[in-house]
């Protein structure tokens, strides 16, 4: 009996994965995504190879400029910069037509006949989104394919963490997709709701950049700025724990509410718990935190003695940054000093007063404006410089550490100059045509849900 129901319970997802797909597939929308992404990306990558080929010019002639030729920054960043872009504008109408057109259609109390839980079939679905997914990175990938047969330089590591970056992304985007078109009746208005959760979660990232105290804390529960850090070489627990509890939540709450068989109050009851757990385990993640630094330059990372002296630190260290967030100063001790002593340091606080912001030209009424503080152990620091060396140097007399520079080989930069026009070949011509010839394929093995499901 029990063999019986697994044969059948295996036999309905298989047939179910397939039918997904093949609807998917026949989707004019789907296929018109796959042309618009092989002109955006190969646009994209034709720009970023000539400007970093310009730049490319003038650090051939002084190899000192080498270093700050940076593949990752130069060429996959703004390339996978579209792809971004097109996860976030065109994924969410591709997931949300899985099921708003089951609801629409009445195939969804067709497939709550199925031998399979609602945790089965939303699995399911998202599985065959994840395939279109695959598919549509295939300009992405190949950018990579091209860039090294031509001669460009790729750090494996760095490469591999972005596509997480991106994968965990698009993961969050399908989840929300599937929340949207779980609690309202047409697709129309799913994409609304879709793009509204999107563009907040992107819009308090931003208010939070120019702010403090509590719109500050609560921004880490947007998920769009999260592969900021992989777009860095650098892999952040927190930011992908962030991602993937983002997807959970909302893929778990898409389950509840597109449930026939439990009704309204019981839905609200199920998806607050289903918060409530969500946010201790936003809670509980920031506990298991854990950093690699996985870019070639180590732009996100000190040197190695000094990540070593830091991170000896048994004491608090106390640092008071007297500057508004907004301030470009701020800004940029943050970037390159606080988020990697955040990074090393065990047990680092920082504070930032109530201070008014800088005017237009830098000034500022309080007298301390400006002033970093720094206390460790009843001992005390100040100053204005937001130098690397400079900050070090103040902490280690504070502490008492020292510490002997290594000989360390400094990034040696890629410069190199492309032709394009191979590419464009590919991207505008080539790439365009297999998936028109992959659509008209589709396109005659089309079956449809109802003359599938006829069948249980």
């Amino acid at each position: 009996m029990l063999h019986s129901c697994i044969k059948a319970n295996y036999k309905a997802s298989k047939e179910l994965l397939k039918q997904e797909l093949k609807s998917l597939f026949s989707s004019k929308a789907l296929w018109i995504m796959f042309l618009i992404l092989c002109f955006l990306i190969g646009y994209s990558f034709i720009q970023a190879i000539n400007l970093f080929g310009e730049a490319s010019k003038t650090a051939l002639k002084y190899p000192d400029l080498a270093t700050g030729m940076n593949p990752l920054d130069g060429i996959l960043v703004p390339t996978f910069g579209a792809f971004y872009l097109a996860n976030t504008l065109f994924l969410p109408f591709i997931a949300i037509r899985v099921i708003g057109n089951d609801k629409q259609n009445g195939t969804t109390k067709l497939l709550a006949q199925l031998p399979l839980s609602p945790f089965q079939i939303m699995t399911i679905k998202i599985v065959s989104i994840g395939t279109c997914w695959l598919i549509s990175s295939i300009p992405s990938l190949s950018t990579l394919i091209i860039w090294r047969v031509l001669g460009g330089h790729l750090y494996y590591p760095e490469v591999f963490n972005l596509l997480l970056g991106h994968a965990l992304y698009a993961l969050a985007i399908i989840s929300v997709s599937f929340f949207a078109a779980s609690i309202t009746d047409s697709s129309a208005t799913a994409a609304i709701v879709a793009l509204i959760i999107i563009l907040s979660s992107c819009i308090l990232d931003f208010a939070a950049g120019t702010q403090l105290g509590f719109l500050k804390k609560i921004s880490n529960i947007s998920f769009t700025p999260a592969i900021k850090a992989f777009e860095q070489g650098l892999f952040s627990s927190p930011r992908a724990f962030q991602l993937l509890i983002t997807a959970v939540i909302f893929f778990v709450l898409a389950i509840i509410w597109i449930s026939l068989k439990d009704n309204f109050l019981k839905k609200i009851r199920n998806s607050s718990i289903a918060i409530v757990i969500a946010f201790l385990l936003f809670f509980l993640s920031s506990s298991f935190v854990f950093y690699k630094d996985f870019s070639e330059s180590r732009n996100n990372s000190f040197s190695r003695p000094d990540e070593i002296a830091l991170s000896q630190i048994k004491k608090p260290l106390y640092i008071v940054v007297y500057l508004s967030p907004n301030d470009s100063r701020a800004v940029d001790f943050d970037k390159n000093i606080l988020s990697k002593l955040k990074r090393t340091v065990p047990k680092l606080v920082v504070d930032y007063p109530n201070i008014k912001s800088a005017d237009l030209f830098g000034g500022n009424e309080d007298p301390n404006y400006g002033l970093i503080t720094y206390k460790y152990d009843n001992k005390e620091d100040k100053s204005y410089s937001t130098s690397e060396n400079e900050v070090l140097q103040i902490i280690y007399n504070l502490t008492g550490k020292k510490v002997i520079a290594e000989k360390s080989n400094p990034y040696p930069g890629y410069p190199i100059i492309m032709n394009t026009k191979s590419s464009a070949i590919w991207f505008y011509i080539f790439l365009p045509i297999f998936y028109i010839l992959a659509w008209w394929l589709s396109q005659n093995k089309v079956i449809r849900n109802k003359k599938f499901l006829s069948k249980y």
